[in-house]
């Protein structure tokens, strides 16, 4: 029986792509000495000007911006395994770099509703932040309860990708409102699925 690809098995492909044709940049900031974390501090701050562009309505260029940092967080990761200077230190460092980012973002698109005046944003993005969180946190506490947690319908590519694209067709409103039902799916995803590990390894 022939086995159906898994999010898990698309995500990769996706990813090894993106690498193949980033390959000649990635091999030019390993000449010219930069480092992972360099590439990780660089693509957060960026989200600050993205955010600020969304907030006072200039969506397309926001969500541009957004992508394109978004982007770099493939870059560290790939020039850390080049070079052999992967870490617990850089991960720690990328995953809290990848919580901040979501967070401003979500934090420009708050303060974009507040501008057009529009309640249903104002919850749905903060709702969004809850489960983004919640997606990260549940598989962050899973594994270190010793379980492997690669799992999730709709993980940080996936919530990149949705809200980028929202923004640049302005459809701002429908993004939050998927953003907020697939990431609270997501984590109750994780969450069964850890806790079904638990009771299996008790």
């Amino acid at each position: 029986m022939q086995k159906t690809p898994s999010t898990r098995d698309y995500r990769t492909k996706l990813r090894d792509l993106f690498v193949r044709i980033t390959d000649p940049i990635i091999r030019l900031l390993i000449l010219i000495g930069i480092k992972p974390w360099m590439v990780t501090i660089i693509g957060m701050f960026m989200v600050i000007p993205a955010a600020f562009l969304i907030a006072t309505e200039r969506l397309i260029a926001g969500g541009v911006l957004f992508l394109f940092a978004s982007g770099l967080d493939l870059f560290d990761g790939t020039i850390a395994r080049k070079t052999n200077s992967a870490s617990k230190r850089g991960a720690l460092l990328d995953s809290t770099a990848d919580r901040i980012s979501e967070s401003i973002l979500l934090g420009g698109v708050f303060l974009y509703g507040l501008s057009v005046e529009n309640e249903q944003i104002l919850i749905f993005s903060f709702v969004a932040v809850i489960g983004s969180i919640l997606v990260s946190y549940i598989r962050a506490r899973a594994e270190g309860l010793g379980i492997k947690m690669d799992e999730g319908w709709f993980t940080r590519p996936e919530r990149v990708v949705l809200m980028g694209l929202s923004c640049i067709f302005n459809l701002v409103l429908m993004g939050v409102i998927l953003l907020s039902i697939l990431t609270i799916a997501t984590a109750l995803q994780r969450w069964k699925l850890a806790d079904s590990k638990l009771e299996i390894g008790e």
